[in-house]
């Protein structure tokens, strides 16, 4: 994908546990932390670099204070995906990412829309290539492993069984399927920039006949 924060609602019960009251603390107002988490993970309160953000408890908003216009927009559903991705030095990272639509039929594309606080964001250039490894419903593993967040300096792949894919990206065998592509164009969004991805190649980890996606819907659509 990917970046970051939300509530997730479990409308399957095979869908992995998400906290149940979280907010937003805004990046600069944040110092120090091992961690890049994403907020579909239980996290304690702590200070992180500027440009990283994290989740704390507090009690949830009632829906009635929720902006109807939030309460719509979050309903848009999404998949789940675990983008992977390598920096000019060969340095690969991954991220949960859930913003990611089908954008063309010819050329086969998709966009894919990052946080701007993400660390290796300036990697996301025209001419890179990302795998995109698609997350299965009741998925027990990808979920909760990449959306704790990896700083520049842990390797994000780590334990995770996978394969190198065309562009040696990591196409994880714990995914449902792998889609493969290059960033062929940018485009500036408020606080996110959207990626469109030509698509080259695909894999399929799982029977296709057996593809059941890791479906995403929230309560607010002004976070995550």
């Amino acid at each position: 994908m990917h970046t970051d924060s939300h509530r997730s609602d479990r409308e399957n019960p095979d869908e992995p546990a998400a906290p149940r009251s979280t907010r937003w603390i805004h990046p600069a107002k944040l110092r120090h932390s091992p961690k890049d988490r994403h907020p579909a993970i239980k996290s304690q309160p702590a200070v992180l670099s500027p440009g990283i953000a994290i989740m704390t408890s507090e009690a949830p908003k009632p829906a009635a204070e929720i902006p109807l216009l939030a309460q719509v927009l979050g309903r848009v559903p999404s998949g789940v995906f675990i983008l992977a991705v390598a920096g000019p030095d060969g340095q690969q990272t991954g991220l949960l990412a859930s913003w990611v639509q089908q954008a063309s039929f010819n050329p086969p594309q998709v966009t894919v829309a990052i946080n701007k606080s993400r660390w290796f964001v300036d990697w996301l250039s025209p001419g890179t290539a990302v795998v995109l490894n698609q997350v299965q419903k009741g998925d027990p593993v990808l979920f909760r492993h990449f959306g704790k967040g990896f700083d520049p300096h842990t390797d994000a792949f780590a334990g995770i069984d996978s394969t190198p894919g065309n562009s040696g990206l990591p196409v994880l065998q714990a995914a449902m399927a792998a889609l493969e592509g290059t960033i062929t164009g940018q485009l500036e969004a408020g606080d996110h920039v959207i990626c469109l991805v030509t698509l080259t190649s695909a894999h399929a980890v799982r029977n296709p006949n057996e593809f059941d996606p890791f479906i995403h819907v929230r309560k607010n659509g002004l976070s995550y």
